[in-house]
């Protein structure tokens, strides 16, 4: 099983690869691309799987999960943009201080919109 998964992940990156390089992109551009892109989608698995979590077994109130689950997903995915898709250490002070930024911004933002619509 784990060596079809390994298949279809090679055949699956390698076809997405030669794709955004035909739109120009550099072969390191492209990695970083897709591999951000599976970085979104784990995190979102752990914010919904924490949510959840929290939520129905722990009986937490849905605001106090979604926001713990919110935090911790954040966490990850600083952990993972940065050594997975990045490939920089962790101990780069001035990174994590844009990088949380980043995120504040668009949290602020979204609720600037969800909060009038």
């Amino acid at each position: 099983m784990k060596q079809k998964v390994a298949i279809i992940y090679k055949f699956s990156f390698g076809l997405i690869e030669k794709i955004l390089v035909q739109f120009g992109l550099s072969r390191t551009a492209s990695n970083q691309m897709i591999s951000f892109g599976i970085v979104g989608v784990l995190v979102a698995f752990v914010y919904f799987a924490i949510s959840l979590f929290l939520s129905s077994v722990l009986a937490w109130e849905p605001w106090k999960a979604s926001t713990a689950g919110y935090f911790l997903a954040i966490i990850t995915q600083y952990f993972l943009q940065t050594l997975f898709t990045f490939k920089r250490p962790l101990n780069q002070p001035r990174q994590a201080v844009r990088f949380f930024f980043t995120v504040l911004t668009g949290l602020v933002f979204s609720t600037i919109l969800t909060g009038y619509f």
